[in-house]
This record gives C-alpha cells, structure tokens and sequence, in this order.
C-alpha cells in the first residue's frame, strides 16, 4: 500500500509507525510484516477501534508491536504512547 511505499522512501526519518489494525487493503498485521521486510527493527504502535483483547491477542509474537491503543481515544493519549515508546 502507500503507506508501505512512504515508509520505504522515509525510513530514516521515521522512528515509530502508528497503524490502525483495520485498514482497506492490508490489516494492520499485514502491514506490519510488510514494513518488517524493509526494516526487520520497525517498531509499531497499533489502534484499533474492534474488540481490545481479541487485537492484544492478534499481536502475539509481533516483535515490532510497542503498544496497543484502543479507538477512542485521547490525543493526549496518543501523545503519551508516542513519547513513551520513542
């Protein structure tokens, strides 16, 4: 997807990727994987808006995951997780 794209263009200035778990053409996992070819250290924070334990569950052994942020949420909140796992 484009965001894959940009992330190969812009890796080096990129220190942590946010990704919604659910997404049109790849899941958030897939992304995931498919910016962990170009960057096995890629380090995500992943938002999902579904069920919050199912998508804990889905990042299992997804060594780049750095935190799970359930939808709603605060911009602070955001805040806070970004400076936290920067």
């Amino acid at each position: 997807g484009e965001g894959v794209a940009a992330y190969r263009r812009l890796r080096s200035a990129i220190a942590l990727v946010v990704l919604d778990m659910s997404m049109p053409d790849m899941d958030g996992v897939e992304t995931y994987h498919e910016l962990a070819k170009i960057d096995p250290e890629v380090r995500v924070l992943f938002v999902s808006g579904n069920a919050e334990a199912e998508m804990r569950r889905r990042l299992i052994g997804v060594e780049g995951a750095v935190g799970f942020l359930p939808k709603p949420f605060a911009p602070k909140a955001l805040a806070d997780e970004v400076e936290q796992n920067l």
